[in-house]
């Protein structure tokens, strides 16, 4: 017998969608259960009856989306930090690509959608064959036209879209009032994604890094808080590239230096090794320091600041 257990309750989480497990690359997803009193981000693979994910484990909801709003819109840190850098390459033109090739399909499956609808009216032709292979590319049309529309939306997003002035508009948009569902949108509208890794050593509550990728950016910001999830330090920046033209300057002498020091000479034979690893003309000249198309190395610097969160600071939306 199936069992009673009257209305389910609806609870808010700011971050499904965009927070995933470091350990696994699974979701998390929020879980607030009354009885228990759980209140937390738990990756997939560590909810009951999974036990997929051994090195996961849960943060607290209302800490970790506290923490997400002073960051991204009470900070004043982050906005400074993203207007200085360059944005990413748009993906207008991989997105018009893609859009010209779903349409040719859906123009051969459409074609042959109203070849089937034809043997379907004639009594002679039509047999049961026939009849389910109507319906199967009529469900396919049906879903690449919803595809069509999806991709045509995002080429229409993608043509003016600017990471920066989408910065400066969110930030400007947010007020404390606001209700969940607007703070989820501008969140999503700047995040890429979240992901949430624990260190436990032995005998002790462990520690989390919790790593975020801005919308538009290479850039990946690295904080750190302990179990408590009281204090959230900003210990790092990401960067695949160099932004400015001192960084450039100085990658690139680090990696001739680099070049020197194992024997490495960018010669025909280096180059075609690199050729058979997979790497493109583009991008072995990108990465050659003698290059005038040389955009530097990847990057990792250290940032000293903390987010701390009081007892009053706390944001629930359930």
């Amino acid at each position: 017998n199936k069992k009673n257990v009257g209305k389910k309750v609806h609870y808010n989480y700011l971050l499904n969608g965009i927070i995933y497990c470091s350990h696994c690359g699974r979701q998390m997803v929020g879980k607030k259960r009354i009885a228990s009193g759980d209140n937390s981000y738990k990756c997939k693979g560590k909810i009951y009856p999974n036990n997929l994910c051994e090195d996961s484990r849960a943060i607290n909801i209302y800490k970790l989306e506290t923490f997400i709003i002073k960051h991204l819109f009470e900070s004043k840190e982050l906005e400074k930090h993203l207007m200085e850098l360059p944005v990413k390459e748009n993906d207008y033109t991989k997105l018009l690509k893609e859009l010209k090739e779903q349409k040719t399909k859906f123009n051969s499956l459409d074609k042959k959608l109203k070849h089937q609808l034809e043997l379907l009216n004639d009594p002679e032709l039509c047999d049961d064959n026939v009849k389910k292979e109507y319906i199967t590319t009529k469900k396919l049309v049906e879903s690449q036209k919803n595809l069509l529309n999806d991709l045509e939306d995002k080429v229409a997003f993608s043509k003016n879209y600017s990471p920066k002035e989408n910065i400066k508009k969110v930030l400007s948009e947010y007020v404390s009032t606001l209700e969940f569902a607007d703070v989820k949108k501008l969140i999503h509208s700047i995040i890429e994604w979240v992901k949430i890794e624990q260190i436990k050593e032995e005998g002790k509550m462990g520690n989390f890094f919790i790593n975020i990728k801005y919308r538009g950016f290479d850039e990946i910001s690295t904080f750190f808080t302990n179990w408590s999830a009281v204090k959230w330090y900003w210990i790092s920046r990401y960067r695949s590239l160099a932004y400015t033209r001192e960084q450039l300057e100085e990658d690139r002498e680090l990696a001739i230096a680099l070049f020197e020091k194992n024997g490495i000479v960018m010669n025909d034979d280096y180059i075609n090794e690199l050729k058979l690893q997979g790497f493109t003309d583009e991008e072995i000249d990108r990465q050659n320091p003698w290059s005038s198309n040389y955009v530097g190395s990847e990057s990792s610097s250290s940032k000293h600041s903390v987010i701390t969160i009081k007892e009053e600071d706390i944001i629930n939306f359930n």
